[in-house]
């Protein structure tokens, strides 16, 4: 059944509300053989037009919607153009034990039912979607005799195409790759195979390099080359994806990681002399030569081997590397190391001014703002932890600025604004004295600007696409796993808006887990009273009741959304 209507009032009648839908973990249901099935739609989520279906309002309590209370809404009065919603969910449901995908859409304001995106199955657990073009959906399918990758349609779903080649016992592993031409690279015993596909179909299978460890490997964005760990020694390989020519790079225990354009890669390796070192290694054309970023480093002081995303500075032309290293008398601290022309600069020491007279260094974590002029990490102090922010702009001398004095507070996380200009942090809890709370750094003027945003045992959870609208959660008393709500806040201007209650938590349950749709008009979230409920909830109509969609363990928002 098939339903015209724009969102907010499809979200009244509660379209396809499944309150008396499966728990997780129980039977889906499903009756007959979806094989001879004329709609395709798993017929356990049946629609709420005859009987009002119970929803999670905006004030926390149950309203009843049916077709005879919202049938006004159904019709477009005004005579103006309706501006219809569309979007797809992929939704992970525990069926009898099994992990399985289900396609949940709104297309133009029709609203169809949870349907199964792939065949019915037992046994085995799907997982790990990934969206291609076209709205195709790559899937890596967990079985006790030997994995599967396989590719569905969001239009056709209930129907995948395999496209490892099928060697049980022997399985692919995990973690298939999309190259950016979108053909599919998979590791399968030691031998990295490349896909090509027409649609759903492979018309190209080649075992394309051979590889050591665990399959892994580094993507060049501009698509001109991989590296993965060679097979056999302690080297990594630049392979071309033009003519899988592969050039070791010797030294390498792991996949160097790339920088933002990927003309260099950055690894750790261990010296012959035994001393860990930092290095900057030229991939654009070829495997150049390796150049030390911390020539004076000595033994013990580079502690992480590999360098993480959060190091790599992600600035489209400034090349450069945050690392801790821990200094001679124990103390860590946090440098950064820009690249030019293919040298090293001189390392800049992050530290900021002493506190009660002793030395204190920045501590562990550390994150780029998207466009790589800013950089946030944290510093420990005696007191606490410290939030610092080090202003690069286009170049490699940092400014620094203490936007978070010390307290109490552990291991602070950070969300960027997509334009980078502001900075959230959510305060953790870490005393009964010293609540959570959420603050915005906004960087937009020429001092950064801190502003609280709502109340105090608060946590940022998720911004908007367009960085206009922050979900944070919020909860009373001193237990911070029950009593939880969401709250929505208008971030677009200088000065944060009035938060406004968009869920709360079922009697001793919570709320989490928050994504927006890629236009921002939908919120989804989980309601969890022992189960995880899928919820949506409209943002152009807030005080409408919020739609269940199903038990679910994750879902995903397809990018081809609306």
């Amino acid at each position: 059944m098939k339903l015209r209507l724009m969102l907010p009032a499809l979200l009244a009648l509660g379209l396809p509300a499944c309150s008396e839908g499966p728990a997780a973990g129980g039977d889906d249901g499903s009756t007959g053989d979806p094989a001879t099935s004329t709609s395709g739609e798993d017929p356990s989520f049946a629609s709420s037009t005859s009987t009002g279906e119970p929803d999670l309002s905006t004030d926390g309590t149950s309203s009843s919607s049916s077709a005879g209370d919202t049938s006004s809404e159904s019709t477009d009065t005004t005579g103006e153009e309706a501006d219809l919603l569309s979007f797809d969910l992929v939704v992970q449901r525990d069926v009898a034990g099994d992990e399985q995908l289900f396609s949940y859409r709104v297309s133009e304001g029709v609203a169809d039912r949870l349907v199964r995106l792939h065949e019915q199955d037992a046994g085995r657990d799907w997982t790990s979607p990934q969206f291609l073009s076209g709205r195709r959906v790559l899937m890596e399918v967990q079985d006790p005799a030997g994995n599967e990758l396989r590719i569905a349609h969001l239009d056709e779903p209930s129907q995948t195409v395999r496209l490892d080649v099928p060697t049980k016992p022997t399985a692919l592993e995990a973690g298939a790759i999309v190259l950016p031409d979108e053909t599919v690279l998979y590791g399968n015993d030691g031998l990295a195979h490349r896909v090509w596909l027409d649609d759903l179909n492979p018309i190209d299978r080649v075992p394309w390099v051979s590889y050591g460890g665990s399959f892994a490997a580094s993507v060049d964005p501009l698509g001109r080359y991989i590296m993965v760990q060679a097979s056999g020694a302690a080297s990594a390989l630049r392979v071309s994806l033009d003519d899988a020519m592969a050039t070791p790079l010797a030294g390498s225990s792991f996949v160097p990681r790339l920088t933002v354009d990927g003309s260099a890669g950055l690894r750790g390796r261990d010296a012959e002399d035994g001393i860990r070192r930092l290095e900057f290694v030229p991939l654009a054309d070829a495997v150049g030569t390796a150049v030390d970023l911390l020539p004076d480093i000595q033994a013990g002081q580079l502690p992480t081997y590999a360098p993480s995303a959060d190091n790599v500075r992600p600035h489209p032309t400034a090349q450069g590397i945050a690392v801790t290293v821990t200094a001679v008398e124990g103390d860590t601290t946090l440098h950064y190391i820009g690249v030019e022309d293919g040298l090293a600069l001189p390392a800049e020491l992050l530290d900021g001014p002493e506190v009660s007279g002793e030395f204190h260094g920045p501590f562990a974590g550390s994150g780029w703002s998207p466009d790589g002029r800013w950089l946030g990490f944290e510093v420990y102090t005696e007191a606490g932890y410290e939030v610092w922010l080090a202003e690069f702009g286009d170049g490699h001398k940092p400014e620094l600025t203490l936007v978070a004095p010390a307290g109490p507070q552990w291991w602070p996380s950070f969300i960027w604004a997509p334009d980078s200009s502001a900075l959230y942090i959510g305060h953790p809890w870490s005393d009964s004295k010293t609540p959570p709370r959420t603050e915005r750094v906004m960087l937009t003027g020429e001092e950064p600007v801190v502003q609280a945003i709502g109340e105090s045992r608060s946590h940022p959870l998720a911004l908007s696409p367009d960085g206009t609208s922050l979900v944070y959660m919020q909860w009373e008393g001193d237990d911070a796993s029950e009593n939880r709500s969401l709250h929505l806040i208008d971030v677009s201007g200088p000065e944060p808006g009035e938060p406004s209650l968009l869920a709360v938590s079922p009697p001793g349950g919570s709320v989490d887990d928050v994504a927006f749709s890629p236009d921002g008009r939908v919120v989804a979230y989980g309601s969890v009273d022992g189960v995880m409920h899928l919820m949506l909830a409209s943002l152009d109509e807030p005080e409408l009741p919020h739609l269940e969609v199903t038990d679910a363990i994750a879902w995903w928002f397809a990018p081809s959304s609306n």
